[in-house]
């Protein structure tokens, strides 16, 4: 091994390292977006005048938020192909994949609710908005979300599952994991009801923090992973 091995291998950013990083970036995205978001809500079942004065009334938050969704796509995708390559053979290869369904799940659906909240903010900041297709149009953005809330349920048990079986976390949190998913697939099988504006919606919040929670977990078990041999 060369001097210069020697001198720029404790430089060197691992997989572990960088998946880490981007579990906790992701998280602190999801806090931030649901912070923002609680600060712009409107009811699923608001009327047409009330979403087009929330739109007009918080178009720049929408617009960060879109911002806020990028850098985290970014974050999941490297936590998540971290995860990937550690965690994709032997015993943990079936419930990551299963992760990786999840997560790809999110990315395309919550991908269409951001763009849902662009084409709402747009149309409505252009003026002349049709009352009826801006209803049309938060309906769609509310059911989309609401669904979304499977492919968090399916990423949740499935990440925390591979972590488990390669021994990542504890088994404890199999349990953790489980229990929180239940609550988000409840949600989302509540999905017509709760684009009406039930208070189903909000049992989906346990699993959310079970989501935020283990991705943490997660992330500390990768950051403290073994430097390997150079």
């Amino acid at each position: 091994m060369t001097q210069a091995t020697l001198t720029s291998a404790p430089t060197r950013m691992t997989a572990a390292k960088a998946g880490a990083i981007g579990g906790f970036v992701f998280a602190a995205t999801l806090i931030l977006q649901n912070v923002m978001r609680g600060a712009a809500n409107v009811a699923n079942d608001a009327s047409a005048a009330t979403i087009m004065r929330n739109y007009a009334d918080h178009r720049s938050a929408h617009w960060a938020l879109t911002v806020v969704f990028v850098v985290g796509a970014f974050a999941l995708v490297t936590f998540v192909a971290s995860l990937w390559t550690r965690l994709r053979d032997g015993a943990s290869a079936v419930p990551m994949r299963v992760g990786v369904l999840g997560t790809t799940l999110i990315m395309a659906l919550f991908s269409m609710t951001v763009a849902l909240d662009v084409a709402l903010t747009s149309y409505v900041h252009l003026g002349g908005a049709s009352p009826d297709i801006v209803r049309g149009l938060f309906v769609l953005h509310n059911a989309v979300f609401t669904i979304l809330l499977l492919g968090i349920a399916l990423a949740l048990v499935g990440l925390v599952l591979a972590s488990v079986a390669g021994g990542l976390i504890g088994s404890a949190w199999r349990t953790v994991a489980v229990l929180g998913a239940c609550a988000l697939a409840l949600s989302a099988l509540a999905a017509p009801v709760v684009t009406e504006g039930s208070g189903l919606f909000y049992v989906s919040a346990i699993g959310f923090a079970v989501w935020v929670v283990c991705l943490v977990r997660i992330a500390v078990a990768l950051w403290r992973e073994p430097e390997p041999a150079y």
